[in-house]
């Protein structure tokens, strides 16, 4: 189905996608053309404001509209599969999600999954010789699900249909492939080393580290308030409301500024790599 058709009597595609993908679905806008939203505090938007009339018709009124994934929608995540020739493969091995709900951009799909249980956070998904296979999306990030692509074509959904039910362990992944959350042992205790920094007082260390099976320490998470410019790779100057730090993304290389007042900033390095996979160039 083409993304600007709607099936709901009312013409309002806000409500044809609450009745497709199920009411605690929280939907976000974006421009027209625009991967995501880029509007301030998008990623604390509520089930609440679904319920309100004016946001619906905000949503109604020709953006982009995208889920915010995981928990606060009720744990419908999404498989971003990058490249067409994978799509069948995957499928082979998940027969059952030939009949969930899938939207396509340029190329490859995301698969609707509505997951039961607990899941991981999202996580890009490569090859063994580390190409990129695609992505894991779930709390804290976002998928588009209608509306036009960055270059000009509709997002469709084919099938358009309700997203299944299962659980994570229940999704069967393609042999060789690196997925992050097979190799997660536990996360380290605290050291007990107190710290005077504000910022860390108030909001916590900069990094959670965990132990993998093989006893190697790794970044497991960035504190949210540190975190969501690095996790949506922004492609613009990002200045954390907060802290005061700030994100350049561009091309290969992450470019941090205004560090001053983060005690660790070897280890916050190392995070930020972790997250972007980019070369780090610390500024002034």
């Amino acid at each position: 189905m083409d993304s600007s058709g709607v099936n709901d009597a009312s013409g309002s595609i806000s409500k044809h996608l609450i009745s497709l993908l199920g009411d605690d679905v929280v939907l976000v806008w974006a421009n027209k053309g625009q991967k995501g939203p880029r509007w301030r505090g998008w990623q604390h938007t509520g089930i609440d404001r679904m319920r309100k009339t004016a946001y619906l018709k905000t949503l109604d009124c020709g953006h982009n509209i995208a889920v915010l994934t995981g928990a606060p929608s009720g744990g419908l995540c999404s498989i971003d599969i990058d490249e067409n020739e994978a799509v069948e493969p995957f499928l082979t091995l998940n027969p059952r999600l030939r009949e969930t709900l899938r939207s396509c951009g340029k190329r490859g799909c995301n698969l609707w999954v509505r997951i039961q249980g607990v899941f991981p956070p999202p996580a890009d998904i490569r090859t063994a010789d580390e190409n990129a296979w695609g992505e894991w999306r779930s709390t804290g990030v976002n998928t588009t699900v209608h509306g036009i692509h960055p270059e000009g074509m509709s997002y469709e959904r084919s099938p358009e249909v309700p997203p299944v039910t299962m659980t994570f362990d229940e999704i069967v992944w393609p042999e060789g492939l690196k997925l992050p959350w097979l190799d997660i042992h536990e996360e380290l205790p605290p050291t007990g080393e107190e710290s005077d920094d504000p910022i860390i007082e108030q909001y916590g260390k900069p990094v959670v580290l965990g132990r993998k099976k093989s006893g190697e320490s790794y970044v497991k998470d960035i504190p949210s308030v540190l975190g969501w410019p690095l996790r949506h790779r922004a492609h613009r100057p990002v200045r954390t409301r907060r802290t005061g730090l700030l994100f350049v993304c561009r091309g290969n290389r992450t470019l941090l500024g205004d560090l001053a007042g983060c005690d660790q900033t070897g280890r916050f390095l190392a995070a930020v790599r972790d997250v972007t996979h980019r070369p780090i160039l610390a500024a002034a």
